[in-house]
């Protein structure tokens, strides 16, 4: 069933109260794990998996987005933006609107989150101080609401120069972007059926030498876009099982442990209380 912007908007997110806030600032945060920092991360390191990632939510249809993830068995990574009024969401953290209560859901149901920034600004165009604002900011509405920060981060637009990898490996963060670029926000379906065709095709051709497998693959998609979470996704989940693929995190497809996707908000150390532990 779908849910209504009206129905699902009501009762809170005019508010603009934040949770406590959490300073996250000063706290160490050193490397964790194999995964590089200070570069970018464009494809996955273990066979026949495929890394389903959503940018920009969550929004009105991030919980179908859900429900039929765990109807397929399936995981995600979902890279959370903190304010972004361009869908009429202006605070992800806002105790009276129900986007804490999804991002617990997400947690908890196995999926791993990530940071897409506090306001979805350009990275490039950002002063040094301006990215690391735009990053604690969106750091304490993840303290705030679940006890950790994440590890990963998908910069807006996918724009970002050395400057910006020099800050981001300063906090700690992986520079997540992707192989296969749906296009989903031209809301075209078919055009984004022949980017996921094409590429499953090209990463079938590799089976050889992943023992019968496919090449693993990051897709991009957004969960703001009613016809990529009604149309597309149903239809790609259900390529990807023909296919052979398992739908997983960035962090499995990774091969990296899940205690490494996220930094306790007050030590900086691995986030201990992480609910998956495939490694």
């Amino acid at each position: 069933m779908r849910i209504t912007s009206t129905a699902f908007l009501a009762g809170g997110l005019a508010a603009a109260n934040l949770l406590p806030r959490q300073d996250t600032s000063t706290i160490p945060r050193p490397s964790l794990g194999d995964i590089p920092y200070g570069t970018n991360v464009a494809s996955c390191t273990v066979p026949g998996k495929l890394a389903l990632t959503f940018d920009d939510g969550p929004d009105v249809h991030t919980s179908d987005v859900l429900d039929l993830l765990k109807k397929n068995n399936a995981k995600a990574t979902f890279f959370i933006v903190g304010d972004n009024g361009r869908w009429g969401r202006k605070n992800t953290g806002d105790p009276t609107g129900p986007y804490p209560a999804l991002l617990k859901r997400m947690h908890d149901e196995g999926h791993q989150l990530g940071s897409h920034s506090w306001s979805h600004a350009n990275f490039t165009k950002l002063t040094s101080q301006g990215r690391r604002e735009e990053l604690l900011k969106v750091e304490s509405m993840f303290a705030s609401v679940l006890g950790f920060i994440p590890t990963y981060f998908r910069p807006p637009y996918t724009s970002y120069d050395d400057a910006t990898n020099q800050d981001l490996k300063t906090l700690g963060y992986h520079n997540l972007n992707f192989d296969l670029d749906t296009e989903d926000y031209k809301n075209d379906t078919e055009l984004s059926r022949g980017f996921i065709t094409s590429g499953f095709s090209q990463a079938a051709a590799n089976k050889k030498i992943n023992s019968g497998k496919p090449s693993s693959l990051i897709t991009l998609l957004h969960d703001v876009n009613e016809k990529s979470v009604y149309e597309f996704l149903p239809w790609v989940i259900y390529e990807a099982k023909n296919a052979g693929y398992d739908l997983v995190t960035v962090g499995e497809c990774l091969g990296d442990p899940s205690n490494y996707w996220y930094r306790d908000a007050v030590t900086g150390q691995a986030w201990s209380a992480a609910i998956l532990s495939f490694l």
